[in-house]
């Protein structure tokens, strides 16, 4: 029953840069593509990541204007 959750790697850093989070959380998903994770659903993270970084840049751009 544990593979139907989505566990997230804990990391002891305490980074609060959410680029570096999704970058950490982005390889993670590489490293468990194949084994963890299916190629649609690696894909499907994969895509979200970037969504997400595509987010904070947005909204880091309009914070500066």
């Amino acid at each position: 029953m544990e593979r139907d959750w989505l566990v997230l790697p804990h990391s002891e850093k305490k980074n609060t840069d959410p680029y570096a989070t999704l970058l950490d959380f982005m390889n993670y998903v590489e490293s468990e593509r194949g084994q963890r994770f299916t190629q649609e659903q690696a894909d499907a993270l994969g895509a979200l990541v970037k969504n997400l970084i595509e987010t904070i840049r947005a909204s880091k751009d309009k914070d500066k204007h």
